[in-house]
């Protein structure tokens, strides 16, 4: 099952459904850290800190619907291949209600990204309409802090 798949799969069990006039998703604007536990508080902190996150010097890679390297999916879960050293951040999600351009939603992911302190995010939109395919409802991405090359590009480089 290719990325695509997966995460469409994912996405129909959250109760998404293809746009129309008719379907609009509700708003959000939800954080959730990945690994040990801890009060929904936090999370929350974080959003609320993004809103005024400026992303200016901060590079960024987004990801549609694709995984960077070294970051890969297996059994449905998003992990980190063997020799790389990433770390995946966390999941955030975020829709205003309405249909906006794509680019509106990628500038919010970025925000939420340099809060966390990502430098990276695969991306997936939600609720895009077949006659405006700049346009979607809804964002989902799994933030991603990349840290090295791959690991057959650094073994040469250590070597004296």
């Amino acid at each position: 099952m290719n990325v695509r798949s997966v995460l469409f799969v994912l996405l129909a069990a959250a109760g998404c459904a293809p746009s129309g006039p008719f379907v609009r998703v509700k708003p959000i604007n939800s954080y959730r850290a990945y690994g040990e536990y801890h009060a929904q508080a936090q999370d929350d902190a974080l959003v609320a800190k993004a809103a005024s996150a400026d992303v200016s010097g901060h590079e960024i890679h987004v990801f549609q619907e694709a995984l960077p390297p070294g970051i890969e999916m297996k059994d449905g879960t998003f992990g980190v291949a063997a020799g790389y050293t990433h770390r995946l951040l966390g999941k955030y999600a975020y829709s205003s209600g309405k249909e906006v351009l794509k680019d509106e939603l990628v500038a919010t992911v970025k925000k939420m990204c340099v809060t966390a302190g990502a430098n990276a995010a695969i991306i997936i939109f939600q609720l895009v309409p077949n006659d405006h395919q700049d346009r979607a409802q809804a964002i989902e991405a799994v933030l991603v802090d990349l840290h090295d090359k791959a690991p057959s590009e650094s073994v040469g480089a250590a070597t004296p």
